[in-house]
């Protein structure tokens, strides 16, 4: 039969898991928005000159 504690234990993992998962990837997709905002204007500049 499954402890409660067990159970308690497993979500813990389970949250701490999928919540340094979403970090990583929040992480990844903001840093890559900001990269290509920061090179596009560059671009640009290059374009015009």
């Amino acid at each position: 039969m499954i402890n409660p504690t067990d159970t308690a234990m497993s979500v813990a993992h389970a949250l701490i898991f999928f919540s340094t998962v979403g970090c990583i990837v929040y992480g990844l997709l903001h840093w890559n928005r900001q990269d290509q905002t920061e090179t596009v204007p560059l671009e640009r500049e290059k374009e015009t000159h």
